[in-house]
């Protein structure tokens, strides 16, 4: 269980990373019916469409499709395939319920499965806390610690400018209808195929106005007029996304029922506040209203550390750090401002490491005039003669 998950991990994440993942929403995965006694069952909110596929052409008989839980015999639509000699067929239904599907093939092999169709019930924001400082999710090692409302904060340097990244997670719990005696019941289980908006915004932006559950499609359009106004983050943005502070994605594209997450990186500090709001395929006007979530984040830099030292007046001090033998023979700049510890100033030459290389950038040094906070020298790890 824990092998496969984390492939799947890996592969997507690393996807999202390079941009391989498009940020358009990605339709849901056929489902291949298992041969009985094989039984499948799939669950997601109402409109999303379900494409079961068998190996061979459909008998003469074709598929046939069972309502139930308060479906309806009209309560479904056959999009396409699921007749005689058909290998596929896709259904849809845009109320709460189950439909139940038997085919049997050309060699006389049966298959069945079921879909169920629920409404969204809650949605869960979590943030991933791996106890070994892998970033990679596991849920069956790690933990999913909710994060609505809270400002986390993670930073790294590379290359003299401050990055940060960051990943979070949706879940998707739907609310099913389950046969009991004459009547039904609802039951709750995590749901696929509900498209979730994701929003990276300035953290102070005031959106007191958008707590609250409404029309899904009024709620996006209220969250995309913000974007287009100005009020989207400035360093911050979706990984995948060529820098778009907007992306979509479906609850359980991640392998897991239910589970959805975006990563989303920054070139700079700032505070953000990330929105989700996850909705239905089809725009359910007021009859199903939908709640977005929101959290804070905080990508920000470490300030070097300041330790008092004391010195005479007069007192010669002595700059010191190592380059590495590799680069053995360049020109360091060493300066006395911003507790720089230096800068390595590069001659490019063929030959870094010769005595005739050395040389020339000692004359290089005849050019530089040193003061009493800027000095520049040459990086020696060997003894030459010149010197």
């Amino acid at each position: 269980m824990i092998a496969w998950r984390k492939a799947i991990y890996l592969f997507v994440a690393l996807a999202l990373v390079l941009g391989l993942v498009p940020s358009a929403v990605m339709a849901m995965s056929p489902r291949e019916l298992p041969a009985v006694p094989g039984y499948v069952v799939d669950w997601n909110v109402f409109s999303t469409p379900q494409t079961w596929t068998i190996p061979l052409p459909a008998d003469a008989t074709g598929w046939h499709f069972t309502p139930k839980d308060g479906l309806g015999a009209g309560g479904f639509t056959l999009l396409s395939g699921g007749g005689p000699g058909d290998t596929n067929a896709t259904v849809k239904a845009s109320t709460l319920g189950s439909l139940e599907v038997d085919v049997t093939d050309t060699n006389g092999t049966a298959y069945q499965g079921e879909k169920k169709w629920g409404k969204i019930w809650s949605t869960e924001l979590t943030r991933w806390q791996d106890k070994d400082e892998d970033w990679i999710l596991d849920i069956d090692e790690g933990e999913l610690v909710p994060i609505s409302g809270s400002t986390l904060m993670k930073w790294f340097e590379a290359n003299k400018t401050w990055y940060g990244s960051g990943q979070v997670w949706e879940e998707v719990i739907g609310a099913f209808n389950e046969e009991r005696g004459s009547g039904f019941v609802l039951t709750t289980h995590p749901a696929d195929g509900a498209i979730v908006h994701w929003y990276l915004f300035d953290a102070a932006l005031d959106i007191t106005y958008l707590n609250r559950c409404d029309n899904g499609t009024l709620l996006k359009e209220e969250l995309d007029n913000l974007l287009a106004w100005g009020y989207g983050a400035k360093h911050v943005w979706f990984a995948g996304t060529a820098g778009s502070q907007y992306t979509q994605t479906v609850s359980g594209d991640w392998g897991v029922t239910g589970l959805t997450s975006v990563i989303f990186e920054a070139e700079a500090e700032e505070a953000v506040r990330i929105i989700c709001l996850a909705d239905y395929p089809t725009p359910q006007g007021t009859q199903h209203l939908v709640c977005p979530e929101f959290f804070s984040w905080t990508f920000w830099t470490q300030e070097m550390e300041k330790v008092p030292q004391v010195r005479w007046a007069g007192e010669k001090i002595v700059l010191e750090k190592y380059w590495g033998e590799e680069l053995n023979g360049a020109i360091v700049h060493y300066a006395l401002e911003q507790m720089s510890p230096g800068t390595l100033e590069a001659v490019p030459l063929a030959d870094n490491t010769g005595e005739a290389s050395f040389n020339t950038r000692k004359a290089e040094l005849n050019n530089e005039v040193n003061t009493a906070t800027s000095v520049w020298t040459m990086w020696s790890t060997v003894p030459h003669s010149a010197s």
